[in-house]
């Protein structure tokens, strides 16, 4: 029965993966130099005493780590182009930037807003985004500074990068915290799905890192600066996840509550740095009350909350009723309702599944396997204050988690610091153990944090890149049909047809903040007449039909019989060429 260890270890090496093989060997390698290089305890002591005379101070640091993500990714460009939006949520968010470039809050609605009916999209009062404008704020910057909405997302992961690293060296030793905000800059910066998508993520654990930053060095006494700066943190967190901000603020809160109470006799100083924290809220307030009058035509009505009652999605928290169906106008926004209904009651039935799924999600995003050593060292631990708050705080998220029926890993953004924190105050741990006076602890270490980091990396093969989200074979279509079009003299509108086998999350229908202005219309007739009515509308531009299935789209001319004139796009895993001209 018992196969024995060295059985076991062929049998687990043998099914490995060329790339897994490549990246264990490079880790492998990584732990025998440290092995070797820190094997004289007097060249041990220079090299790490050296170390710390470079990373004594963390704004040189920080500055690296800023500049890090955007040098790997813009050199990736050429094997990596910047990322096309796949997922309704991005779509969504680059409406909301796309508004704000524009210099509004929301869109007045299209005349002909029957034909644009979408998912997470509201068409009155207003055409607007129904999401948070935290994400779409970066997205703007991007378009009006540099053209293009991605900018955006590089320079919130570059910000979130060197805001960790501020983090970190409030909790950790300079040379540890060091380690790992490069750690978290390569983490997060490289070949990420925060980095390579329009989702968010970055926004938020930007904020997050401000927030716990903020509170680490508060814990030495008041600071009207570091107050300015938890306020402005935690603003970031609401203006992209206002239901996670919640319980933030009020973790906050608490901790600055003890530390007045602490520091009773100066609470005259402390109350000024509580003045100079609530500032930033107040502007968030008044931001966000002047967003969803924009949108809603109520400052107290989310546009959440509007899309509920419009199209019953999203779902409310686990104790809250199930949104009734209200009349839709697509076949898709029923399936998508359904879906919702779905997953809300699977999560109220199954808790324990609910919560599985969920602490997977977490693991997969922010804890590679080989890290979860040090994370289990350091949660285990007691610690100091500082410590046991960063250990309390994603079991607080987790919890508020378990109140929403669905979860994504960058509703926990705020946390992703803590979780670097965690691995790192473990790496320290594990680096001091020693056998025979060989520095085996951190040689262990260093094949953790490489073995943890390679992956993620995915720079074995470099062409793994292109794949980076597992997405559906038809949603990179959308992008090639639109590059075909914009190819092609004049300006078009697109009229979308689905057939049965194609999947709802792969939505095509979402346009520009200005409809009418964008080179491309994508549409749906609705009704009977809705076909000339389009046409009437729009009688300079030249009309095509989409039709799309689950791994093809073929595009035509409207009224063309030349089976030349049609287009064929199929699915990148096809043999056959992206685009081929049906002869």
């Amino acid at each position: 029965m018992d196969q024995g260890i060295p059985s076991i270890l062929s049998q687990t090496l043998s099914s490995l993966s060329p790339r897994e093989a490549l990246q264990l060997a490079a880790a492998l390698l990584a732990a025998l130099g440290t092995l070797l290089l820190l094997r004289h305890r007097p060249r041990r002591d220079r090299l790490l005493a050296r170390w710390d005379t470079l990373t004594r101070h963390w704004v040189p640091v920080a500055a690296l780590a800023l500049i890090l993500p955007l040098a790997l990714r813009l050199a990736l460009l050429p094997f990596c182009p910047p990322p096309e939006p796949v997922y309704h949520d991005e779509f969504t968010h680059l409406l909301v930037g796309d508004t704000l470039a524009a210099g509004r809050l929301a869109n007045p609605p299209h005349p002909l807003r029957a034909h644009f009916e979408t998912i997470y999209v509201l068409q009155q009062p207003t055409y607007s985004a129904a999401y948070p404008i935290g994400q779409g704020l970066f997205l703007a910057a991007g378009e009006l500074l540099f053209g293009h909405p991605w900018a955006g997302v590089l320079l919130s992961v570059a910000l979130m990068s060197a805001a960790i690293v501020w983090m970190l060296y409030a909790l950790l030793p300079p040379g540890w915290a060091a380690a790992a905000g490069f750690t978290a800059a390569f983490h997060f910066g490289a070949a990420h799905l925060w980095i390579d998508s329009y989702w968010g993520g970055a926004v938020g654990a930007l904020g997050g890192a401000l927030v716990f930053g903020a509170l680490g060095r508060l814990r030495h006494g008041p600071s009207p600066r570091l107050a300015l700066l938890l306020g402005a943190g935690w603003s970031l967190v609401w203006l992209v996840r206002p239901f996670e901000s919640v319980w933030l603020l009020l973790a906050a809160s608490a901790v600055l509550v003890a530390f007045i109470w602490r520091d009773r006799p100066f609470w005259r100083t402390w109350i000024a740095s509580v003045t100079l924290f609530l500032a930033p809220l107040a502007f968030t307030a008044l931001l966000s009350l002047s967003h969803n009058h924009a949108v809603t035509g109520s400052p107290l009505t989310l546009p959440y909350q509007l899309l509920q009652r419009h199209y019953g999605v999203p779902q409310g928290l686990a104790w809250q009723q199930v949104i009734p169906q209200p009349p839709l106008q697509t076949p898709e926004q029923e399936t998508m309702y359904l879906w919702q209904v779905d997953a809300k009651n699977a999560a109220i039935q199954q808790p324990g599944t609910h919560f599985q799924n969920i602490l997977k999600r977490i693991q997969g995003f922010y804890l590679p396997y080989w890290w979860l050593l040090p994370f289990a060292v350091a949660f285990a631990l007691p610690g100091d204050p500082a410590a046991r708050f960063a250990t309390a705080i994603p079991v607080l998220a987790l919890l508020a988690a378990l109140l929403y029926p669905f979860f994504f890993p960058h509703y926990i953004a705020a946390c992703a610091c803590l979780f670097i924190f965690l691995i790192f105050q473990g790496f320290a741990v594990v680096s001091r153990w020693s056998w025979r006076g060989w520095p085996a602890g951190a040689a262990f270490a260093v094949f953790l944090a490489t073995a943890g980091l390679l992956p993620t990396l995915r720079w074995i093969p470099i062409n793994d890149l292109a794949a980076l989200r597992p997405d559906p074979p038809t949603r990179r279509l959308r992008s090639q049909v639109a590059s075909h079009l914009l190819a092609e003299s004049g300006r078009h509108v697109v009229v979308i047809r689905y057939d049965p086998t194609h999947p709802v999350t792969d939505e095509w229908l979402y346009n520009a903040a200005n409809i009418d202005e964008a080179p491309i219309v994508w549409c749906r007739p609705a009704g009977p007449d809705g076909f000339a009515e389009l046409r009437r509308y729009y009688p300079d531009r030249r009309f095509w039909f989409v039709d799309i299935g689950a791994r093809c789209a073929r595009l035509a001319p409207l009224s063309s019989d030349d089976p030349a004139s049609v287009v064929e796009f199929l699915a990148p895993a096809s043999p056959a060429k992206s685009i081929v001209h049906i002869q």
